[in-house]
């Protein structure tokens, strides 16, 4: 992709990456280089992670923003993870957890 010469980056040879915070441009590249990142410690960087994933195309970067945040689900966010899953289209395994929860939710709802 950036071989081409009709880019601007490839002219000026630089990407430029202001869409995001540096700290979450950081915490991709230290995934491509190490297939991990210190930043999937909350639920506001997987999903910066998981828009930046998506937008470039790193699958298990994006399972893995998923994952972050179906650990994390609680009740007070768990609308707001839906949402984002609905969103980034996450694989259907990743829908059933999300699923999941809401049952386990709806369970607990009628056995109060």
């Amino acid at each position: 992709m950036l071989g081409s010469t009709s880019f601007i980056e490839n002219k000026n040879n630089e990407v430029i990456l202001d869409t995001f915070s540096p700290e979450i441009v950081e915490g991709m590249l230290q995934f491509i280089y190490t297939d991990r990142t210190d930043l999937l410690g909350n639920i506001e960087n997987a999903s910066e992670l998981l828009e930046m994933a998506e937008m470039y195309q790193l699958t298990s970067l994006k399972y893995d923003c998923f994952v972050e945040l179906i650990n994390r689900m609680d009740i007070e966010n768990a609308s707001k993870i839906a949402v984002i899953a609905y969103y980034y289209k996450p694989t259907a395994g990743i829908m059933a957890l999300v699923r999941d929860f809401f049952e386990r939710f709806e369970y607990c709802i009628a056995t109060v």
